[in-house]
């Protein structure tokens, strides 16, 4: 599988924004994680699921209108993601991917 990319930006008046550390707002990690999975759609198929986030590490804060750029790559464990401003590394993790009807 060849690497891919995701971009994206969430606004600056974005309204989880607004109570997320007043005067020095921050994104969440659960809407930069929200961005990580909607961009690994691609991935997705019939002939397979998503499991869990694994190995998730915030390393950077992200704010709003900076633009992020999520890296993915399979991996013998899932789909590796780094998500990065420029050359600053945001966060990392794993999406685990196995075949449906395996538990």
């Amino acid at each position: 599988m060849e690497e891919k990319i995701h971009r994206f930006s969430i606004p600056s008046d974005h309204p989880v924004l607004v109570d997320h550390f007043p005067g020095n707002p921050l994104v969440p990690g659960a809407l930069i994680l929200d961005q990580v999975l909607s961009g690994c759609e691609p991935y997705a198929s019939e002939d397979f699921c998503m499991l869990a986030l694994k190995e998730i590490k915030f390393k950077s804060p992200l704010r709003g209108h900076e633009i992020a750029q999520v890296d993915y790559s399979q991996s013998p464990t899932g789909l590796r993601f780094k998500v990065w401003v420029a050359d600053r590394e945001i966060a990392s993790g794993i999406i685990t991917l196995q075949p449906p009807g395996r538990d």
